[in-house]
């Protein structure tokens, strides 16, 4: 059974989410089924790197990945981005050894440098139709990337 972790940005009791003016700073909980909380814009540098985390849940509220954020999570095997993503900074899922599949929003329209690098068992990636760039070595070794959808 899934255990998420919910949480409300206002609440201050929340030891999970570590939270400045809209930019989640850091996560400090166990669950490896996380949902980030509303009223979220910005997930910070590095901020789940490194981490075991299986499962994201991402706020309707986010707007920016920033470089690291999920950099060599390798438990995660899916993402989908939401709706109101502008942008996904470098490196921002880079080394995610088991991410298989990838869902973009149409809202982004730039993919950053060495975003998915080393995603070596990425298999499937949904492009935005907007999407105006897509920066150096983006999907470098991803040998394993075998359908682009757009």
């Amino acid at each position: 059974m899934k255990r998420y972790v919910r949480s409300d940005i206002n609440k201050k009791n929340n030891s999970d989410f570590v939270i400045k003016d809209g930019v989640l700073k850091a996560y400090r909980g166990q669950s490896k089924h996380v949902v980030i909380p509303q009223g979220v814009k910005e997930i910070d540098q590095y901020c789940f790197s490194g981490s075991d985390i299986v499962t994201v849940k991402f706020s309707k509220s986010l707007t920016s990945i920033d470089a690291g954020a999920f950099a060599r999570c390798n438990s995660i095997r899916t993402i989908t981005l939401p709706n109101t993503l502008k942008k996904l900074g470098s490196y921002a899922f880079t080394r995610c050894e088991n991410l298989i599949s990838i869902d973009m929003p149409d809202s982004l329209d730039y993919i950053s440098m060495s975003c998915f690098e080393e995603c070596i068992n990425l298999t499937k990636v949904n492009l935005p139709s907007k999407l105006k760039n897509i920066n150096y070595k983006a999907f470098y070794k991803c040998q394993s990337l075998r359908q682009i959808s757009i």
